[in-house]
């Protein structure tokens, strides 16, 4: 600009806006590293995430993989025990043997779990008659009392038809005490709730609690199926106090 002999003046303004601009674009250039480092940062964070997901999603995949064998083995095996029952002739007999066997099943638990008593116990099983919640969230098809198809005998629980494969909760604080086969019943599910009082959930697909385990009210315990030679799938629940059967509409909350 010298050598061109611009004015002086014009000359200092010229110069003043080349150092405005050039600071401007310094101050753009800063932000601009800032802002690489910032996504750097959020690149990294991202990734690390990443990692974490994939790590859970695959610890996920291999829980999923240990119950779905473990669910096709309780169905491989329930499958073989259906057939073996399937005949009509002696199916009465049986029906009478199976509760037999129930009986002698429930005097055996009784034995081994009625003298540990949980004094301890805040909400008592028989101060909640009328407010304990219902196994599923569908109304029952067969109740307490009624004479079942075979004319013979009557139910002495409560059969909730529903889609294979939902879940079944505990309607109370308890132990698990029985958990398998059953024939008669299918895969059996029995729960102490000390006092005397159990509960019966059975011909289901699959059993998720095991032997000893503590479960509350809600809680998954099994897979509804129809274990036990059934046609439809469906839960057959009951209620006992000391052995002897109890109409569950005294003791479950009205759907």
């Amino acid at each position: 600009m010298l050598l061109n002999q611009q004015d002086p003046s014009k000359l200092a303004r010229n110069l003043s806006y080349l150092q405005y601009f050039n600071k401007a674009h310094q101050k753009e250039i800063i932000e601009y590293r800032g802002t690489l480092k910032k996504l750097d940062t959020n690149e990294q964070e991202i990734k690390t995430r990443q990692t974490s997901l994939n790590k859970k999603l695959e610890e996920r995949r291999t829980l999923f993989k240990k119950l779905d064998k473990k669910k096709k083995l309780q169905q491989k095996n329930a499958l073989a025990l259906n057939q073996q029952i399937k005949g009509n002739a002696e199916k009465l007999s049986r029906l009478q043997q199976d509760r037999q066997n129930l009986m002698a099943l429930l005097g055996k638990v009784e034995e081994v779990f009625l003298p540990y008593e949980r004094s301890k116990e805040s909400r008592p099983f028989r101060r909640l008659k009328g407010k304990l919640p219902n196994p599923l969230q569908v109304k029952p098809k067969r109740l307490y009392g009624k004479t079942q198809n075979n004319g013979k005998q009557k139910w002495q629980g409560w059969l909730y038809p529903a889609t294979e494969g939902n879940n079944v909760h505990a309607i109370h604080h308890g132990r698990i005490v029985f958990s398998d086969w059953l024939r008669g019943f299918g895969l059996l599910t029995i729960v102490d709730h000390g006092q005397g009082y159990m509960t019966l959930y059975a011909r289901n697909q699959a059993l998720l609690r095991s032997v000893g385990d503590w479960v509350e009210a809600g809680d998954v315990i099994a897979k509804l199926g129809r274990s036990g030679g059934f046609e439809d799938s469906a839960l057959y629940f009951e209620i006992r106090y000391k052995g002897e059967p109890q109409n569950p509409r005294r003791w479950l909350k009205r759907g």
